[in-house]
C-alpha cells in the first residue's frame, strides 16, 4: 500500500485539508461505505509519510476483515472507492477555494433551477469577486468571458435593452483569453524549437500579433508580458 495511488493523493494534502477530508469521508451525505471510512482512518493516522509497516496490504486487510483470509481484489475495491472520494474532495475543495469558479457554478445552478429572483444579487457578487482577482491572465479572461456571457444572456432574457455594453465586454474578454493563451503557447513552442528542433505550426499568429500591436495592453500586464516575451524570443532566432 505504501506506493498506492490513494496514498500518493493523501500525501498531497496539508494537515488542515486532511481534517476536512475526514469530515467529508464520514459525512452521511455522501453515503461512503463504512469499510472505506475504516480504511481511511487506518491510513490517515500515518500522514504525511505513510511509511509505517502496518500499511502493508495484508496487515490492512487483517484489520479490516479480521475473520477472513487476505483477498487482494477486496482491498483493491476499497482502495478504488477511497481514491474516488479523495479525488471528489480535491475537486470540491478547488471549486470552493477558487471564488471565480464557485460563482460561475452558482449562477448556472440558479438558472437551471429557475431561481431567477436571486440572479441579480449573485451576478453582483460575482462581478465584485472578479475585481479582486490578482492576475489578469488567460484563466481570468476565460472566466470573465463566461461571467459576462451568463450576464448578457440573463439581461437578454429580461428583455433589457441595456445589453450592448455587456456584449462588448463579453467579446473583449473572449479576445483577451484567446490572444493571451495563444501567445503563451507560442512562447513555449519557440523555446521547444530551440532545443528539440520541432516545427509546430502556430495558426492565427499574425492576427494575434496585429491585435497586440493595436491594443492598449496596459490594463492586461500578463498579455503584455507574453507579447514582449514573444518579440524577444523571435528576435533571438
Amino acid at each position: 500500500m505504501h506506493h498506492s495511488k490513494v496514498i500518493q493523493f493523501l500525501k498531497k494534502l496539508t494537515p488542515q485539508e486532511l481534517k476536512k477530508l475526514d469530515r467529508y469521508i464520514h459525512s452521511p451525505y455522501f453515503q461512503i461505505p463504512p469499510k472505506v471510512h475504516q480504511l481511511f482512518d487506518l491510513l490517515a493516522k500515518h500522514h504525511p509519510d505513510f511509511d509505517h509497516k502496518s500499511l502493508a496490504k495484508n496487515r490492512l486487510f487483517q484489520k479490516l476483515y479480521p475473520e477472513e483470509p487476505y483477498k487482494a481484489d477486496k482491498l483493491y475495491s476499497l482502495n478504488k472507492m477511497l481514491l474516488r472520494a479523495v479525488m471528489d474532495f480535491m475537486v470540491d475543495l478547488r471549486i470552493r477555494e477558487n471564488g471565480i469558479t464557485y460563482h460561475l457554478q452558482a449562477l448556472q445552478v440558479l438558472r437551471e433551477r429557475g431561481l431567477d429572483q436571486y440572479m441579480n444579487t449573485n451576478l453582483k457578487d460575482a462581478h465584485q469577486s472578479f475585481k479582486k482577482y490578482p492576475y489578469k491572465d488567460g484563466d481570468f479572461f476565460y472566466h470573465n468571458f463566461r461571467l459576462f456571457e451568463i450576464d448578457t444572456q440573463w439581461t437578454l432574457q429580461q428583455n433589457n435593452r441595456a445589453v450592448e455594453a455587456g456584449l462588448q465586454t463579453t467579446l473583449e474578454s473572449l479576445d483577451h483569453f484567446f490572444v493571451t493563451e495563444k501567445l503563451r503557447f507560442a512562447c513555449a513552442i519557440i523555446n521547444r524549437k530551440k532545443i528539440l528542433k520541432e516545427n509546430t505550426e502556430i495558426t492565427f499568429l499574425d492576427d494575434v500579433l496585429a491585435y497586440c500591436e493595436k491594443a492598449n495592453l496596459e490594463s492586461s500586464p500578463t498579455l503584455e508580458m507574453y507579447f514582449q516575451t514573444y518579440r524577444m524570443l523571435t528576435e533571438e532566432m
